[in-house]
């Protein structure tokens, strides 16, 4: 089962101590290198079993949306590291570099294809058009 712990103690001290120290630094490695991303923003994505479960975890978690079930497209203050919006210019077709999908977490993975309709829901096309 998925489960949200951004709300939790543990999270919060887990991030604190680890993640944000250097988010930063991580941010400034990321720009220079990372040159694409397929990102989420819809937690029932592509109408499987999986989206089901992720829709329901992301309403009793009070996830913002847009978001892929799992991680918050847009982040927030306290949590930046969950945005995969990182000004980057993302693009609602799987033929741009930062691809902005209708899909849901799992949906990223491949593991169901791609949507039947819309060039907003093919994650696989994605990979396969990556340079």
């Amino acid at each position: 089962a998925l489960l949200h712990l951004s709300d939790s103690a543990f999270y919060k001290e887990l991030g604190t101590k680890y993640i944000f120290e250097y988010f930063d630094e991580a941010q400034a490695f990321y720009r220079k290198r990372v040159d694409g991303a397929l990102c989420g923003k819809s937690s029932w994505g592509l109408n499987t079993p999986t989206g089901a479960e992720l829709k329901t975890m992301a309403m009793l978690s009070n996830e913002r949306p847009p978001n892929d079930g799992v991680v918050d497209f847009n982040g927030d203050e306290e949590y930046p590291h969950g945005s995969c919006r990182q000004d980057l210019n993302f693009v609602d077709h799987y033929k741009s570099d930062f691809y902005s999908a209708n899909i849901n977490h799992f949906d990223g993975t491949c593991q169901n294809g791609d949507g039947w309709w819309g060039v907003d829901r093919h994650p696989c096309s994605w990979f396969k058009y990556r340079r």
